[in-house]
């Protein structure tokens, strides 16, 4: 599983499971794709462009870095610092 996957299932495994679909639905709004392109992230069958990376790594409170090896998010064009903080949009 890639580290966009890994990520994304620690987060949603982390909170109550009746509460996964939820969480799944609120990472879509958030970074303004379909609850099944964040399914198909988690299983590693697609990846995010760069501006849904910054996006989720802000949905998830997670840090670019922890999503992307460097390598790959230097290849990509995410700059690998932290996600925006909580109060607002990345």
């Amino acid at each position: 599983m890639s580290g966009i996957g890994s990520e994304l299932s620690k987060y949603c495994d982390s909170r109550p499971a009746f509460r996964r679909s939820a969480l799944v639905a609120r990472v879509a709004d958030r970074c303004g794709v379909s609850q099944r392109t964040v399914y198909r992230w988690m299983a590693g069958e697609t990846s995010p462009t760069p501006d849904q990376l910054r996006l989720l790594a802000w949905a998830i409170q997670r840090p670019m870095r922890a999503l992307v090896p460097c390598e790959e998010a230097e290849k990509s064009g995410a700059n690998g610092g932290e996600a925006g903080g909580s109060h607002g949009r990345p």
